[in-house]
């Protein structure tokens, strides 16, 4: 019943005109004959090309606006069914049309292929919505596309990309292929924009990726250009190309502040190992130097010469602690501090040295939160800002000082600010800095000061303290206007109980020192000994480790190296909380306390850091002491 039904619906064979058909078909239809000449075409192929049946029929290969067309012409001809899709351009308008063809063999009864048939549809209004679907998605992405058709020399932008590199749509009308481009590139890169487009031909590479900088009106930007390149056979040469750009500046910012960060934790581990070995060396010199001092008070000549001695090694001390706050390392005694206070305590103190020349203006936030910090680092930090500021003004100038309370920092560096934040902002008149120069403002040494007038410690000692400290800091400055430091401490609510000093024991106790340098080793056996102290001694913590399994018993104290050879401190520390909880330990060390923990060392643990002077250990042995037997006593 089906096919009576269409055999009703449809004419016989014999009687289809087929000739109506191929007129009124609404898809263009064109036939061509084996010379590839046009013998025929409907009325919807010529309204597709814009044009009419008698100009079109009779024209020949050679005719063809396009030869990119004559390709898929020739493969059909061989016996081949060929998709073709792109854009169309006709000679009576600007407007592009977007076709898409079906292109096969023409054949004969017999099967001979006697010409080529080609079945065109317009796509356009499929793909304008499409492109609009998509350049949605790229501006979302931020990412921008284009497509450099190579035969007929036409370069299409979407309006991402024009946004990305900062034209008009009357400026992409004049750009055709990649070289339009080079003009907007920043001129240290064209060369090498150059050589690589160069080497993608020359490799016939089908695809590439790069980054360059482009010079906008806003300013410099980077970008990321991708590509993908379509060649002909078998010659080689490219007919087309397409891809992206993607304004990737951020992420390059963000790739730059954290190789600075990377690059600041290198040198504060530099500085901070230097500082601990020169502390041991300083240790033995400024001990020394006290005991040769109280042995030599009888004779004021030489014992001058002997406290010459302990002030050199006192400065050296100092150094150390610029060196270690560079690595954020310094030991803190962090209270519950007022930053107004403090501005105005340093400014009074340093209004006299600043100059004549130089005007101090403060404007300090009434109701500032407190924070939690060394109040001495806090003032190296303000005193350290004042000295820039004043060296960056030869001439005199106006020193701004704010405080404010704010909710969160820029971020700096790759790391996070916490909510709730106290600023300190300090602000010059004088000769600003260029970009360059603030890139390596807080890098230890660097300095713009002549020789001989400064260390290049200021700043990086200003920039470790106050990491150290939980906070952050950020610079602002251009040549000629100035530069604007903001200092940002966390929020305190409360702070810890004051831990009283235990008091000194009896002296009659044994202590074993482990401790991997000799000199720190005879410095301290030579100290306790004179203060009634029985001293056992150990050159690591293996040979600790012995001398506790033969007088494990009578020992009260262990004083031990953080860091030793064969079995370091942390082990010992752990073995002696286990295996020997009567004795008391206390870890001499050129980390601070924080620091100690973080390596492994017990948070019950004393420690003591390097340099020490001869009053600081006897202190701290005798309370170190005094708390394991106060637990004694309680248990």
């Amino acid at each position: 019943m089906a096919g009576q039904e269409r055999g009703r619906e449809l004419p016989a064979q014999e009687t289809v005109d087929y000739r109506r058909i191929f007129d009124v078909a609404p898809e263009g239809i064109v036939l061509f004959d084996r010379s590839l000449r046009v013998v025929d075409c409907n009325d919807a192929f010529a309204k597709l090309v814009e044009s009419s049946r008698e100009r079109i029929v009779g024209l020949e290969l050679r005719h063809l606006r396009e030869q990119r067309h004559a390709e898929p012409l020739r493969r059909a001809l061989a016996g081949e069914t060929v998709m073709v899709d792109g854009p169309y351009q006709a000679t009576t308008s600007d407007a592009l049309t977007w076709l898409a063809a079906t292109v096969g063999p023409f054949a004969d009864d017999e099967g001979r292929i006697i010409g080529v048939v080609a079945l065109v549809r317009d796509r356009t209004a499929q793909m304008r919505a499409e492109t609009l679907a998509w350049y949605h998605a790229e501006r979302i992405a931020g990412v921008g596309s284009w497509l450099w058709d190579i035969h007929a020399g036409r370069t299409t932008l979407s309006p991402e990309l024009l946004r990305v590199l900062g034209m008009e749509p009357p400026e992409a009308r004049e750009c055709h292929g990649p070289e339009a481009l080079e003009p907007l590139l920043d001129p240290a890169d064209r060369a090498r924009f150059r050589d690589e487009l160069h080497d993608v031909l020359a490799r016939r590479l089908p695809y590439s990726e790069a980054e360059f900088r482009i010079r906008r009106s806003d300013g410099t930007r980077w970008i990321c250009i991708r590509s993908e390149w379509k060649y002909a056979e078998p010659n080689g040469q490219p007919v087309a190309a397409w891809g992206t750009i993607h304004d990737i500046t951020q992420r390059r910012a963000l790739e730059e502040q954290l190789r600075q960060s990377q690059k600041m934790q290198a040198i504060g581990q530099l500085a901070g190992g230097i500082a601990h070995d020169f502390s041991n060396i300083l240790t033995v010199i400024a001990a020394y130097a006290g005991m040769l001092e109280e042995a030599l008070k009888d004779e004021p000549s030489v014992s001058d010469d002997v406290r010459e001695i302990r002030s050199a090694a006192g400065r050296g001390t100092a150094l150390i602690r610029k060196l270690l706050a560079v690595s954020r390392d310094q030991a803190l005694a962090p209270v519950t501090l007022d930053v107004n206070e403090v501005v105005n305590d340093v400014t009074r103190m340093l209004r006299p040295l600043l100059g004549a020349d130089v005007e101090i203006a403060t404007h300090l936030h009434a109701g500032l939160w407190p924070v939690f910090a060394d109040r001495g680092q806090v003032e190296q930090v303000v005193m350290n800002l004042l000295v820039n500021a004043r060296d960056a003004m030869p001439e005199g100038g106006v020193i701004t000082i704010r405080t404010a309370n704010t909710g969160a920092a820029p971020r700096s560096g790759g790391e996070g600010a916490a909510e709730g934040l106290v600023a300190l902002v300090v602000r010059d008149t004088g000769m600003g800095m260029s970009a360059a120069t603030r890139e390596h403002i807080f890098e230890p040494f660097f300095t713009t000061k002549p020789a001989g007038r400064g260390t290049g410690l200021g700043l990086s000692t200003v920039y470790g303290i106050v990491k150290q400290s939980g906070g952050d800091i950020a610079v602002a400055s251009e040549p000629g206007k100035g530069a604007t430091f903001t200092v940002y401490l966390p929020r305190h609510a409360s702070a810890p109980a004051r831990i009283e000093d235990a008091a000194l024991p009896a002296r009659a106790a044994t202590v074993l020192v482990a401790e991997d340098e000799p000199a720190i080793r005879r410095l301290v056996r030579r100290l306790l000994e004179g203060e009634g102290y029985r001293v056992l001694d150990a050159a690591d913590g293996q040979a600790a480790l012995d001398i506790l399994a033969r007088e494990g018993a009578s020992i009260d104290l262990v004083i031990t190296d953080a860091v030793m050879p064969i079995v370091d401190g942390r082990v010992l520390t752990e073995r002696l909380e286990r295996e020997y909880p009567h004795i008391a330990v206390l870890c001499v060390t050129g980390y601070s306390a924080e620091e100690a923990t973080r390596r492994g060392i017990p948070p019950a643990v004393s420690v003591l850091r390097k340099p020490f002077s001869n009053d600081e250990l006897l202190s701290a042995v005798a309370a170190a002491i005094g708390r394991v037997a106060d637990a004694g006593d309680a248990r």
